[in-house]
């Protein structure tokens, strides 16, 4: 009889601790098969929100850039013929317009933007530097207080990215060069690179330099862009004068090379 008793316990025990075996093993392969089942929603989610990403970065730069120029050139029309069908044409392209800022917005929210010039500007050095084969040498020189508004410094800031955007596309180069000095009346911005030929030939006054005709032109600013042998572009954006005095700040520890490669 005690044999009978310790044989059913001892197999009661045996069942219970396979119970609990069996229990454990079926918990971690739940939670090692929800642990992959997360990892590809994500990776999937990720590659649809770049995929969206690169649409709306596309919308934003060729087909915005497109309209916003458009829009320039209708506007110049109708202030010389205020004719009623270019009044609409006006109307339809800032429909479109907004249209395509809100598709940007709802798929890619650049916070960058949101924190001003200097983010932004810091943002596109980051990535150049990302880019395989090609060093960005940076330096600022003065303070910057803010005496751009917000849309005069994303128009900037669109200047600096399709001028950088042909030295990585359209050269060889692999050293870009960017100074700004931030002056009482000005925010001067020079940018060079070393590029000894240019990968693509043709119209190089095509869309993008129109559009930074145009954004300078808004901006009351001047400019100047070479493009061919090397590419040396220098912008002087008229700004409200600063009420304190300008301090030097260096980002890069060489500032003596843009002494003779920018004229002040």
């Amino acid at each position: 009889m005690p044999n009978t008793i310790l044989i059913y316990t001892l197999l009661a025990g045996c069942i219970l601790v396979t119970g609990v075996i069996t229990c454990h093993i079926s918990q971690q392969y739940i939670r090692l098969k929800y642990r992959k089942d997360l990892e590809q929603a994500t990776a999937i989610i990720r590659e649809k929100e770049q995929t969206l990403r690169m649409v709306a970065n596309e919308l934003h730069d060729n087909i915005g850039q497109l309209l916003f120029i458009q829009h320039m050139a209708i506007k110049e029309t109708y202030t010389r013929h205020p004719h009623p069908l270019l009044g609409n044409a006006l109307r339809t392209n800032t429909t479109i317009q907004n249209e395509i800022k809100n598709l940007c917005r709802a798929f890619h929210t650049d916070h960058i933007a949101q924190e001003g010039f200097e983010a932004m500007l810091q943002n596109i050095i980051r990535k150049i530097d990302d880019q395989p084969n090609i060093k960005a040498i940076f330096s600022a020189h003065g303070t910057y207080a803010r005496q751009l508004s917000q849309e005069q410094e994303l128009m900037l800031i669109r200047i600096i990215q399709e001028v950088l955007h042909n030295c990585l596309k359209h050269t060889n180069a692999d050293t870009l060069t960017i100074t700004v000095d931030y002056l009482t009346h000005h925010i001067r911005i020079c940018i060079l690179d070393n590029h000894t030929e240019k990968k693509a030939t043709g119209d190089t006054k095509g869309l993008g330099q129109r559009s930074i005709a145009a954004r300078a032109q808004l901006l009351h600013a001047t400019y100047s862009y070479d493009f061919e042998k090397h590419t040396r572009f220098n912008i002087s954006v008229p700004v409200k004068a600063q009420k304190q005095p300008l301090k030097c700040v260096q980002h890069i520890n060489d500032i003596n090379l843009f002494s003779n490669t920018c004229k002040r």
